[in-house]
């Protein structure tokens, strides 16, 4: 993770070094590639967004944030990618309208 690709905390006393951080610790996450290490990780970036407060969102760790126009890889129901299979994220308001895939998809009976 470079530190570049992260946005800013703001203008809060630490918090450039809180963002340095983050991405040094994001980085040793991907590279040891660690399901339950990473878990963790995400479970406590959610626990310190959900302790800020104010009007933001409450997240748990199921729920994620998408962007219109955002691709999305697309999965089985064990998490495999799919043969090189994305979409992208149709968004209205605050919810996720719809999902375009990249290519037809032939569906089984």
């Amino acid at each position: 993770m470079n530190v570049a690709d992260l946005l800013s905390p703001g203008v809060i006393v630490g918090s450039q070094e809180l963002r340095r951080l983050a991405a040094r610790v994001i980085s040793r996450a991907e590279i040891q590639n660690n399901a339950a290490q990473q878990s963790a990780l995400a479970d406590f970036f959610v626990a310190c967004a959900n302790a800020v407060g104010g009007n933001a969102t409450k997240l748990t760790a199921t729920q994620t944030v998408v962007q219109n126009g955002q691709t999305i890889v697309v999965a089985d129901t064990t998490g495999a990618a799919i043969d090189g299979l994305t979409a992208t994220a149709n968004v209205a308001g605050s919810a996720l309208v719809s999902a375009q895939l990249s290519k037809p998809v032939t569906v089984g009976s």
